[in-house]
Order: C-alpha cells, then structure tokens, then sequence
C-alpha cells in the first residue's frame, strides 16, 4: 500500500460500558486515535419496514495495522458514524481494512 492513497482522516472511538443505578449498561463513546484512511463505497441498501424508511450504506477504510475488534470499536469519518462489521488484514502486520455500514441518522 502507498502512503498517498491514506489520505482521509478517520477517528476510531473505542466504548466504555457502566452500569447505572437501576442496573442499565450505558455504552459511552470516546474517541480513542485519528489515522489516516482510503474509504471505498460499497453498495447501499433502501428498505421500508412499518411504514419507515431505512437505507444501509456499506464501506470500506483501509488503514495501517492495528490490533482492532469489531465489538468495542466503531468509526468517525466526515461526521457520520459507521459500525464495524469486519476487519480483514490485508498485509500481515501492514494494512487492515475495515468493513463497515453507516449508521442510519434516527
């Protein structure tokens, strides 16, 4: 991979889970390092259910390697926020992509 196709900033936010009075987890987001990415858009999906409509936008961001579990991560890029569905390592030990979907805005 060359260093000139990272070149968008992505935060990954990590979670933190605590359990409240009444015995609830809250889930707390905070972000934990920027990187430099590529993202390619995959393909989006529309559906209805209920009378609301919902679509589902797929992408990938490649970045250098970093050890990352799809369950305690998520992704902050341009504002929006995706949900990690996967993580492939490309090169051993050099480059992951990470597989994701953005999450819908209600």
């Amino acid at each position: 991979m060359e260093v000139g196709q990272l070149k968008h900033r992505l935060i990954i936010q990590t979670v933190s889970r605590v359990q409240n009075s009444v015995g609830q987890l809250i889930e707390t987001w905070t972000d934990s390092v920027t990187v430099w990415t590529k993202k390619e858009d995959g393909s989006g999906t529309e559906g209805e259910r209920n009378d609301i409509v919902s679509n589902a936008q797929k992408s990938e961001f490649t970045i250098r390697y970093r050890t990352i579990n799809a369950t305690d991560y998520r992704l902050s890029f341009n504002s929006q926020i995706y949900d990690i569905e996967g993580v492939e390592e490309v090169e051993f030990k050099k480059v992951l992509k990470l597989k994701s979907i953005k999450r819908s805005s209600f």
